[in-house]
């Protein structure tokens, strides 16, 4: 749980301000997100329900499963397993891009269990979209 300060008062954060980017390619939607604060599963199936009528081919933006901090909740292997299998079911043949704030212990097993549709990306890193 984040909080943001608004009038000198401490409160939950609802990440309204965070933004999708959605570009439409030949080869389908490419989406992008920062670091997906209210989760990359719940932006995924914003996008579809916002432009159903097209497929989503790649996803890029951080998914904020961070490594365990003191003050951070972490996903366990099990939850981590289960979020794979959602993106894998509900995009099938698309392939996602994920920055550090995703975490180590995640990109792991959601690289083993995405069976090459998960790949990390880094300032510098080249992909033809």
């Amino acid at each position: 749980i984040l909080y943001r300060q608004h009038d000198n008062v401490e409160e939950l954060d609802t990440f309204e301000h965070e933004l999708i980017l959605v570009i439409d390619t030949a080869k389908g939607l490419c989406v992008f997100t920062g670091c997906a604060h209210n989760g990359v599963l719940n932006i995924i199936t914003t996008v579809q329900s916002v432009i159903p009528e097209k497929q989503i081919h790649c996803v890029y933006g951080g998914f904020h499963l961070i490594d365990g901090k003191k003050y951070v909740e972490v996903e366990n292997t099990h939850e981590l397993t289960s979020i794979a299998n959602e993106l894998t079911n509900l995009l099938p043949t698309a392939q996602f891009y994920t920055g550090h704030c995703t975490g180590e212990k995640a990109i792991d097993v959601l690289s083993q269990e995405m069976e090459g549709q998960l790949d990390s990306f880094y300032v510098g890193k080249e992909v033809i979209i």
